[in-house]
């Protein structure tokens, strides 16, 4: 065989590698680009008589496919300004509003009576979830949702209350919905000097999307107007979005009593 043939041979053998090649991919991108793709769609605050509901909007952007068994899973963080890492203080119960442990949607899963332990990964419901199975005391599960091609779901984050001693409470939302029991309760007083922030971290994913999506919620202490206040603050996607506590709250919305 001679050095033209070889050449020839081995141009031949790159050129079918990169037709093979070529075409895997393309068919690779044509099959992946049906698949949807995820994005938040910012924080909805529903108000209630005693309370502001926050949902966290997801959207299916493209794709040809509804998302189904999306989840939603958060990590929450408490964090105490200087070295004092007891956040104790912060994990609290409502008798009155449990009426004597009657009411579950205020009777915690993480309760005071319980070594605290981290809130990390853990799913939430949605606004809309797909039927499942019962877990603990037959409450049923309502953390798998359907997020519809070119529509979206909200996944249910927490309650906010005011209470009549000049504090918020943060009802999170665990697996089960908001009807029954909270991941967790967690008090904020206004004039407290030592909480620096409460950290919820949120990715949400399903079947067949391209990737997860992942968010952060800030709730900090601030001063406006020489006042002290709460604030929220959701960062996602290079985007920021905030809201003051007293903003929210307003007249027609009551306090509660807690002890």
């Amino acid at each position: 065989m001679d050095l033209i043939s070889c050449v020839t041979d081995l141009i031949n053998i790159i050129i079918g590698a990169c037709i093979a090649y070529s075409g895997t991919y393309l068919a690779y991108y044509l099959e992946n680009r049906r698949f949807p793709t995820l994005s938040f769609d910012g924080l909805i605050f529903n108000r209630f008589s005693e309370s502001i509901r926050v949902l966290l909007k997801v959207r299916n952007n493209d794709g040809f496919f509804n998302v189904t068994n999306a989840i939603c899973q958060i990590s929450v963080k408490i964090s105490r300004k200087g070295n004092n890492n007891d956040i104790s203080k912060y994990i609290v119960e409502c008798p009155k509003k449990s009426d004597n442990n009657r009411n579950k949607a205020w009777i915690p899963l993480v309760n005071t009576r319980d070594r605290y332990r981290e809130v990390e990964g853990e799913p939430v419901s949605w606004n809309v979830w797909l039927d499942n199975s019962e877990g603990i005391e037959n409450m049923r599960f309502k953390y798998l949702g359907l997020v519809p091609s070119k529509g979206f779901n909200m996944a249910v984050l927490m309650d906010i209350y005011k209470t009549k001693k000049d504090e918020y409470l943060l009802r999170i939302n665990s697996e089960y919905g908001p009807e029954d029991k909270p991941k967790l309760i967690l008090k904020l007083p206004i004039k407290d000097e030592e909480l620096d922030n409460i950290t919820v971290n949120i990715q949400v994913t399903g079947d067949k999307v391209r990737k997860f999506i992942e968010g952060n919620i800030i709730v900090k202490p601030v001063v406006n107007d020489n006042h002290k206040d709460f604030q929220i603050e959701f960062k996602h996607d290079h985007k920021s979005e905030i809201k003051n506590f007293s903003d929210l709250f307003n007249s027609n919305i009551g306090e509660i009593d807690c002890d």
